[in-house]
């Protein structure tokens, strides 16, 4: 069973290949040569099959270009347009050594991730291994059991010996094997050496992100040697990839139940994540007939490959954090100062009230903000959410800045609108939302980054880099329904576009981005959307 990244179009993969493969000049067989990759002697591109063992690289950094591509809709939307986008990636090389056999690898930097670039090749032995009547006097295995597939693409691996199951090393993955109900502590480091840890499903999804999402991932990262040819009739085309970052993943195949197959035609890579759903362990898998990485689900008997990923100790340390009080109802909000921006690190609960809501007079409230479901406990979590006519305080309660900025009206706000926010602070406008992004990496990450590492349904969690901490609060129609609770993000901008619709930023449980909306035929991380709907509000400082 497959787990799909959700939000990417087989056609969005073709145009982006197709302009990919026209800006770059170049055929079918070999792709672009490696932009994004200095090692101070030569392109990594150029590297064959014979020496890609243990060599060293320096540390230099040089940058590349990556693809991506716009999304599909959603019940929120109107529609769905395609686009190709292009960004910079920094990426630089090194090496690291395994202190536990003196073996070197390779790294490589890709975004704000360290990872190995070549397999893990670390003997784990002495446990002996026995599942469905296939036993083995190991838990890690080279190709065909030959030394020589070894030094060439590293060790297969049980996901109990990725995780270090036996907690020889730490307890972080401790009882973790096949069928098991263990609950590892993130990161694990598994059979990683000491300061590295095997990757989780988030942190594989955070890589696909950075190399520019889910359309030619797989390209991106297979190496430019070993590959087969595809099978189909008449199609001579390589099944390399570009090798675009050095990731380097080479066509080692897999193990299972003691056969060997797949040499030249797939690469699979534990992750320390399983779908608890189907007791089925989720693995990248990579394949010589495909453009896109994919994330899967394995069964037990599977043996992979293992790429480690360098620990990034506090994930905190590079934000500034914080609290505010607001002085009109004595509640404190955890800020957070991420670049030059400081935001409210929490959703505004302030509760406007006074001024009854009436849309299209038959859907009626005696307030224009609510808390979900109106039960007192989601304001508690989630804060309130306000119509646009309350953000911007339209009826100008605390500032003129936003005064008559309502539903089917053409407004002119004075930027920064302070709208509902307390004192000193403000709703944020477009720009202000896109400088956020390019902040934390850059749009297509910062769903992942943004959200929380809770609350978000099938797993849908983010990884809380910047402490920002996006709750899954949903929304409230304008026919006064609630939806969405645990499904999305959605955050009033004061940028307003017609008279009856206003920006607004979203993230979504299964997508990494700041999801693109759609409406009007315009397109961006923002939509528009009737202004009647309540939303949640995140004010930054002034």
């Amino acid at each position: 069973m497959k787990l799909s990244l959700r939000g990417n179009l087989v056609t969005a993969a073709i145009i982006c290949l197709f302009l990919v493969l026209a800006a770059c000049n170049d055929d079918d067989s070999s792709g672009p040569t490696n932009p994004s990759v200095v090692d101070g002697s030569s392109d990594s591109s150029e590297v064959d099959s014979d020496n890609e063992s243990s060599s060293s690289g320096s540390s230099s950094g040089s940058t590349g270009s990556s693809s991506s591509s716009s999304k599909t809709d959603s019940e929120y939307s109107d529609g769905a347009i395609l686009q190709c986008s292009s960004s910079t990636e920094n990426v630089f090389m090194g090496t690291m050594t395994d202190e536990r056999d003196g073996q070197t690898y390779k790294t490589i930097k890709i975004g704000t991730q360290t990872w190995m670039a070549e397999n893990l090749n670390y003997a784990y032995t002495g446990i002996p291994h026995d599942f469905e009547g296939y036993t083995s006097d190991s838990t890690s295995w080279c190709y065909n059991d030959s030394a020589e597939y070894c030094a060439k693409y590293g060790r297969f691996y049980t996901w109990s010996t990725a995780m270090d199951s036996a907690a020889r090393f730490s307890d972080n993955g401790k009882g973790c094997s096949y069928g098991s109900n263990c609950v590892p502590t993130y990161p694990v480091r598994g059979v990683c050496p000491e300061g590295w840890h095997l990757p989780s499903y988030d942190e594989w999804k955070a890589l696909i992100a950075a190399i520019g999402g889910l359309p030619l991932s797989g390209l991106k990262l297979k190496s430019t040697w070993g590959w087969n040819r595809s099978a189909k009739a008449g199609d001579n085309s390589s099944g390399n990839g570009w090798d675009a970052f050095g990731f380097n993943a080479i066509p080692v195949g897999d193990m299972y139940h003691g056969s060997f197959s797949g040499l030249g035609r797939e690469a699979n890579f534990w992750s320390s994540s399983m779908d608890w759903r189907y007791r089925e362990i989720i693995h990248t898998h990579l394949a010589f007939y495909d453009s896109s990485a994919e994330l899967f689900q394995s069964m037990g008997g599977m043996m992979n490959s293992v790429r480690c990923l360098k620990d990034e100790g506090d994930i905190m340390k590079n934000v500034t954090m914080g609290t505010m009080t607001d002085e009109r109802d004595g509640q404190t909000y955890k800020t957070i100062k991420i670049g030059a921006q400081t935001w409210m690190a929490e959703n505004l609960n302030y509760a406007y009230t006074g001024i009854p809501y009436n849309y299209d007079r038959k859907y009626t409230s005696d307030s224009i903000s609510w808390c979900y479901n109106d039960s007192a406990e989601y304001c508690a979590k989630y804060g309130r959410l306000y119509t646009w006519a309350a953000a911007m305080d339209s009826a100008a309660l605390l500032s003129d800045n936003g005064e008559g900025c309502g539903f089917e009206v053409e407004c002119t706000p004075t930027y920064p609108v302070r709208g509902i926010c307390p004192s000193g602070w403000h709703v944020p406008t477009y720009e202000e939302f896109e400088t956020l992004f390019e902040a934390v990496g850059n749009r297509r990450i910062a769903g992942l980054v943004l959200k929380s590492f809770e609350g978000w349904h099938e797993n849908g969690n983010g990884t809380y880099d910047f402490g920002f901490k996006a709750l899954p609060a949903g929304s409230r129609n304008h026919e006064g329904r609630f939806g969405n609770e645990g499904d999305l993000a959605l955050f009033w901008s004061s940028t307003t576009l017609k008279y009856s619709r206003a920006e607004y930023m979203c993230l979504d449980w299964d997508e990494e981005e700041a999801s693109y909306w759609i409406g009007d035929n315009y397109l961006e991380w923002v939509a528009k959307r009737y202004k009647t709907y309540g939303f949640s509000v995140r004010c930054v400082k002034d």
